[in-house]
């Protein structure tokens, strides 16, 4: 079965009702959605209407909430969530960044599995709240934001080249046909750690030293002395 006719099948022009039991597989704790897997083994992403959200890995779930219309993946919203009991849940899938791009979308999509996934850090961007880190190649790279702000050092040996290792959820984005609604392949992969602990380097490349510490250096009085004032 194609990717495309995958899409189509969960594909819905209208919001549509839906009532499904499973188990919590994955929250962090500052998202307003969580990931649930149900009887069947398809994962679903849940926003609850009820705040704050009470659900925790391993809690069995009974879940009434809507499928948004206009898309291709399996999500919850506006849900009404209780706990039915307790349940197992199911083990981390290893992937490699190779098998993301081939699955995603395709028979096996992974697309709300909890997976373990290593690669060559390929760069890092800093953000105000966090750090997106790129796991992969050049061209065929995962995201992975862990939390840590830009005024907050790196883990000791992050740097490009370095290989890691993640813990998370996989999500990604449809990208959609030109001639409709329907998904036809993925953007965006990512994967997403609960927590710092769950992002770890396991090897450094060949050519990185720590970097030594440099004390500031105050200026010298002459130094001072000799600035002028800028010219207006």
């Amino acid at each position: 079965m194609t990717a495309l006719v995958l899409a189509a099948l969960l594909f819905t022009t209208v919001d549509k009702p839906m009532t499904l039991d499973g188990v919590v597989t994955f929250r962090r704790g500052f998202d307003p959605y969580y990931f649930v897997v149900d009887d069947e083994g398809k994962a679903w992403r849940v926003s609850e209407t009820n705040k704050p959200v009470r659900a925790h890995v391993g809690d069995r779930v009974r879940i009434s909430g809507i499928l948004p219309k206009n898309t291709a993946q399996h999500r919850l919203e506006k849900a009404t969530v209780h706990k039915i009991g307790t349940g197992p849940v199911p083990p981390v899938r290893n992937m490699s960044v190779d098998n993301l791009y081939a699955t995603a979308l395709g028979v096996d999509d992974w697309y709300g599995a909890v997976m373990s996934v290593e690669g060559p850090v390929t760069d890092i961007n800093r953000r105000e709240t966090y750090t997106q880190v790129l796991i992969g190649e050049k061209h065929k790279s995962v995201q992975v934001p862990i939390p840590i702000n830009w005024e907050t050092p790196l883990p000791e040996g992050l740097v490009r080249g370095a290989i890691v290792r993640v813990n998370g959820v996989g999500v990604h984005s449809p990208v959609r046909a030109e001639t409709g609604d329907e998904a036809v392949g993925v953007e965006n992969l990512s994967v997403l750690p609960a927590h710092l602990e769950d992002f770890q380097v396991i090897s450094l490349p060949p050519f990185w030293t720590p970097r030594p510490c440099r004390a500031a250096r105050r200026p010298s009085p002459g130094a001072r002395r000799r600035a002028r004032p800028m010219s207006s």
